[in-house]
């Protein structure tokens, strides 16, 4: 993100919101940005910002009803559920 478009965020604000916008677009966060997130924050506040991702699209599908494709099974393994 360009100095530019830092207008008043702070760094760690700034670096935030591009990882945020790197995830939304391109669906990774890039190095560099990794490297930034870094410096500003734990490696477990990095780490959320992605499952936080992974919650929302995961809340999106259930609550839209979309339902798994035929021939594919649900891994009951992945959430304690009994098959």
């Amino acid at each position: 993100m360009s100095k530019k478009g830092r207008a008043g965020w702070s760094d760690a604000e700034a670096v935030l919101t591009q990882a945020a916008d790197e995830l939304h677009r391109d669906f990774v966060i890039a190095d560099a940005t990794w490297r930034e997130l870094s410096s500003h924050y734990s490696e477990k506040q990095c780490m959320d910002l992605v499952f936080a991702f992974y919650t929302h699209l995961t809340m999106m599908l259930s609550s839209f009803g979309v339902q798994l494709e035929e021939g594919l099974a649900l891994d009951c393994d992945l959430n304690g559920a009994t098959p």
